[in-house]
């Protein structure tokens, strides 16, 4: 499983104007949104100059207004509502042309929201509540890339899950257009391969995907 990969990969796909919402330790994610290494350390030492909130928040916790990087909220699984709504603003804009004077920076009329969770926190119900959301009404164009790495903190996957299984709940929403893809995350091509289709599922169809990577 590669961390860093999914990171670097999905951003390969991805434009500025897209709504990104990291999870713990999203560096890679940041560096190809335009951070820099400085900036990631004077996120880690926590201070003042750092770029992301002034030394306010956790080490891995990057966020930033101009990269449309969204703060990571630290409640387990609790971003994916979040991301989620905005997707479905993202899909008003499509549908009816509305759009928020606070959202005027995801300014491309096909940005769609990419949401980052471990594999324990499929198993929290923002999550299940999130996906349920997704794809109501046509769906939105969203994106779940779920980490697997096999441990949601001290929690063995095979614990915390259907046998084993993190998007387990997650399958039964295939047939209302979530498009499910997954791959080995220690594989560079097929990851790219995955992070490409699923981006342009969401950006050309208006519908969620959901990356496993294992």
């Amino acid at each position: 499983f590669g961390h860093e990969l999914v990171g670097v990969a999905i951003e390969r796909h991805l434009h500025q104007s897209d709504a990104v919402y990291p999870y713990y330790r999203q560096e890679a994610n940041d560096l190809m949104r335009g951070g820099t290494v400085k900036e990631l350390l004077l996120l880690t030492a926590q201070k003042k100059a750092d770029p992301h909130s002034g030394g306010r928040v956790l080490a891995g916790h990057p966020a930033s207004d101009w990269k449309n990087e969204l703060p990571v909220i630290s409640n387990v699984g609790a971003h994916t509502l979040t991301s989620v709504g905005i997707a479905q603003g993202l899909k008003l804009r499509r549908t009816q042309g509305k759009l928020a004077e606070a959202w005027k920076r995801f300014n491309a009329p096909d940005a769609i929201t990419v949401c980052h969770v471990g594999d324990a926190s499929m198993a929290e119900g923002e999550l299940g509540e999130a996906l349920q959301e997704a794809v109501k009404d046509g769906g939105c164009p969203f994106v779940l890339v779920v980490h697997n790495n096999g441990s949601g903190i001290s929690t063995d996957v095979r614990e915390g899950s259907v046998a084993g299984d993190p998007i387990a709940l997650a399958r039964g929403l295939a047939q209302y257009g979530l498009k499910i893809i997954e791959v080995d995350g220690a594989n560079v091509q097929e990851v790219y391969d995955a992070c490409q289709a699923a981006v342009e599922y969401a950006r050309g169809q208006g519908q969620p995907a959901l990356v496993h990577v294992y």
